[in-house]
């Protein structure tokens, strides 16, 4: 918990907390478990809140104030509060509530004057949590809070608490330091029969049996050697104890121990990075020595016994739930091309719609780029629809506001160093767009963008399903309608002309690769009939590559009909498979490309796909 606040404090900018560290703090379970009326899940309730109201925002940057004063969240908390039987609290309670974590938590650390101070206000956050939590319901947790709470109490008394740090990672590192010398006494419970105590409290005493847990290298005696608050130096010059004192303490306290019980039993653990305590190895010596034998008499090695065998998931049949859930279904091209992937991850995500819970990254995700990026040229683009395309010298800064008006009403006005990196980099490829653009498409005419087509169209064999789709950019070339699709990463993903056969089924997924093209122009031909698929195309343009390239559904020299004809019945197949009851939804043909990124791969127990086996 406290290097999660030394963390959130010291990313603190202009008075606004990054997010992501804001939402690790509050939902660490001490914080997120402080009693509201009484209870802790109320409080939980209001942070998960926090979270789903600010993640949807975007921001990286914020104020508590925004926090404390956002009516959306407020409303939203008591709604759900309301939801779950709790009527005692209001919204008004609820933003009380939060003004006080937020006082405890984080404002009282913000303008620090010395470590006295510092030590006050963690003891009023340690105590805040030890008294108006869960937390020492824990037999253990009670103890380690009494011991820092004396040892705070000490420091605020100190001679060094009126010293001062010039920033808030100076005083947590002192606090790190400082504690790190504390000894938490664990005296032996029950104080007869079988007891379990922590290997100072053994002193002085005997026992007949003894089990030592734990004796490995750098735990008996423990590996801390330098003290950066007080160096062995100035521990000596003070007459401090020193590391090396200290290990001569546990190592005799280990030796008497050992030799007054009649029966010892000592663990310890050999893997890669661990070893047996230099006390172990000093009493195998002694015995070798004596024994005049490197042969262990009492040594057991004991092995977990591990399987990693793997099965292949079980199929998913289709009972009635499922089929009436499919019935209703509308199919999108990306929905096929997860079907065309793996059948089973269909299944999880669009008919048992399982979701993982979207966690706030640190940095802006690739999908979070390719959609401002999107954004910004739909505003682009729509100003340059149903004309001849001439791209000027003014178009350059028009799209550069753009830019920095879509960053500022997902970002806020404060940007970060990394989303100020980000907006700087995709300036520089919308540049380069617009350089493409004047270059080759010059008279080209934009008949409409982020266009969205919704068919409804009856397959033969089966009822009529419903398609959807959206395409980027329609235009129009000379004679030839083009449908592009904008791709912010850096490789595309079209079907092989040359390779793709109908009646290879099991091989669709390396050769058919994906249904978006063939798709967008079966859409395209249902909403406008009259037209021709030898006078149609569709493409996609890598936007993420270094070079921006233009790859295409058809090539010059395709039978564009008798390929579009293959397309179509490829996703008719596609769609009977999905709706016929017998076709149970199986696994992935190819688990070693899909598994490994796959979300739902711990379902399917193939979580240890890492790379090719």
């Amino acid at each position: 918990l406290l290097a999660t606040l030394d963390r959130t404090m010291d990313s603190r900018t202009e008075g606004r907390y990054f997010l992501p560290d804001y939402l690790r703090l509050v939902l660490h379970p001490y914080i997120k478990n402080l009693y509201l009326n009484k209870a802790s899940y109320p409080t939980r309730i209001l942070f998960h809140t926090v979270e789903e109201v600010l993640g949807k925002k975007q921001r990286r940057f914020i104020s508590l104030e925004e926090i404390e004063n956002d009516e959306q969240m407020i409303s939203e908390t008591f709604r759900r509060l309301s939801g779950a039987g709790v009527k005692a609290i209001d919204g008004k309670v609820i933003s009380q509530h939060l003004r006080r974590i937020h006082q405890v938590l984080l404002r009282s650390f913000e303008d620090l004057s010395n470590i006295g101070e510092f030590s006050e206000h963690l003891l009023e956050l340690i105590s805040l949590i030890s008294v108006e939590s869960p937390a020492n319901r824990h037999p253990y947790t009670s103890r380690f809070i009494e011991s820092l709470i004396r040892a705070l109490g000490e420091l605020r008394l100190s001679d060094i608490a009126d010293e001062s740090f010039a920033g808030i990672s100076g005083y947590f590192g002192m606090l790190e330091s400082y504690v790190r010398g504390i000894r938490v006494p664990f005296p032996g419970t029950p104080l007869k029969g079988f007891q379990i105590m922590g290997s100072l409290e053994t002193r002085n005493l005997g026992f007949d049996t003894v089990y030592f847990m734990d004796v490995n290298e750098g735990v008996i005696p423990a590996s801390r050697k330098e003290d950066t608050l007080f160096p062995t130096a100035v521990r000596e010059e003070l007459g401090l104890p020193t590391y090396r004192q200290r290990e001569h303490m546990a190592r005799y306290y280990f030796e008497n121990l050992i030799a007054s019980a009649r029966d010892v039993h000592i663990f310890y653990r050999e893997d890669e990075g661990r070893g047996k305590s230099p006390l172990v190895e000093r009493l195998i010596w002694e015995e070798q020595r004596e024994a005049n034998s490197l042969d262990l008499q009492n040594q057991n090695i004991v092995f977990f016994e591990s399987v990693f065998s793997q099965k292949d998931p079980e199929p998913v049949r289709k009972d009635a739930a499922v089929i009436a859930k499919l019935a209703n279904m509308s199919f999108s091209a990306s929905k096929l091309d997860t079907y065309l992937r793996c059948p089973l991850q269909f299944c999880y995500e669009h008919v048992l719609e399982l979701s993982g819970k979207t966690a706030l990254s640190e940095q802006v995700e690739q999908m979070e780029i390719g959609s401002l990026v999107h954004r910004v040229l739909k505003n682009f683009f729509d100003t340059k629809k149903n004309k001849p395309l001439k791209i000027s010298a003014k178009d350059h800064k028009a799209i550069f506001d753009m830019c920095d008006k879509v960053f500022e009403e997902t970002f806020g006005e404060d940007l970060g160093g990394s989303v100020y990196l980000i907006r700087s980099q995709a300036k520089v490829r919308l540049r380069d767009i617009l350089d493409l653009h004047r270059a080759q498409y010059k008279g080209t005419v934009i008949l409409d963008c982020e266009r969205i087509y919704s068919v409804r169209l009856e397959i033969p064999g089966l009822r009529m399903v419903n398609i959807r789709g959206r395409m980027d950019r329609i235009d129009r070339k000379g004679s030839e309608t083009i449908i592009l699709d904008y791709k912010t990463g850096t490789t595309a993903v079209i079907p092989s002309s040359k390779k793709f056969s109908l009646e290879k089924r099991s091989e669709w997924h390396k050769t058919l690769r994906s249904v978006q093209l063939p798709l967008y122009l079966l859409l395209f031909l249902c909403e406008d009939p009259q037209s021709s698929v030898t006078d149609l195309n569709t493409g996609l343009m890598i936007l993420g590559s270094r070079n921006i390239k233009e790859e295409y559904l058809f090539e010059n020299g395709d039978d564009r009909q008798s390929l579009y004809n293959q397309y179509r019945e490829a996703i008719f197949r596609l769609i009977r498979e999905i709706l016929d009851p017998e076709h149970e939804f199986n696994d992935t043909a190819d688990p070693e490309r899909y598994c490994r990124y796959c979300g739902y791969k711990v379902i399917c127990g193939r979580q240890w796909v890492a790379s090719r086996w």
